[in-house]
């Protein structure tokens, strides 16, 4: 795992950083876990690597290529360009198949509920019902205390006030905007946007 950072850094350093960064990033990942190792650690890393730079593929046969080329030397490799493109190929492949994966869920949730899509819209008024209720009972309690009081006391508090409601309405409203904004990509993507 360090070697493959090693390597990567390498690669980053001589001029190579798209194929420096996957390298890295697959060495940060656990390639079981994560689609993108594992689409990477599929197209074979160091094998990739080994036959671009025409060495063995082990880590200390490829850090030692690294090491003896220039970077002009490195980058005349146009098996190395291939590599370079399969890497972001797999990269591209493991988004789509994550995508695919989320969407073939949430399909799957929606077919096996219908009822389970009403929960923005109920939050969405709960939440603006709360911020009128909120709203309101500011103003009562400016109303009272200059009732009460005959003076305006509550001006002192109002900041206090004010940010505790907007930190109690933070939570829902986080979440509504959340919810919305996929929502919104949810119907660009069946509407044939993207």
């Amino acid at each position: 795992m360090n070697k493959l950072k090693e390597i990567g850094k390498k690669l980053f350093k001589k001029g190579q950083p798209e194929i420096g960064k996957a390298v890295i990033r697959t060495a940060g990942k656990v390639i079981k876990s994560h689609p993108v190792g594992s689409v990477l650690d599929s197209i074979g890393i160091l094998d990739g690597l080994g036959r671009a730079l025409g060495v063995d593929p082990d880590e200390d046969s490829i850090i030692e290529a690294i090491d003896s080329m220039t970077p002009e030397q490195l980058a005349a490799h146009t098996k190395l360009e291939e590599f370079k493109r399969d890497i972001q190929i797999a990269e591209l492949e493991a988004e789509s198949s994550a995508i695919e994966s989320v969407n073939e869920t949430i399909r799957q949730e929606v077919i096996g509920n219908p009822a389970a899509g009403e929960w923005r819209p109920m939050w969405g008024r709960w939440t603006c019902r709360g911020f009128w209720i909120g709203l309101g009972f500011i103003g009562a309690l400016a109303a009272t205390d200059l009732i009460a009081f005959e003076g305006a006391r509550f001006i002192l508090h109002l900041p206090t006030i004010l940010t505790a409601f907007a930190g109690v309405l933070l939570l829902p409203a986080s979440i509504l905007g959340v919810a919305s904004y996929h929502r919104g990509q949810e119907k660009k993507i069946l509407a044939g946007e993207k």
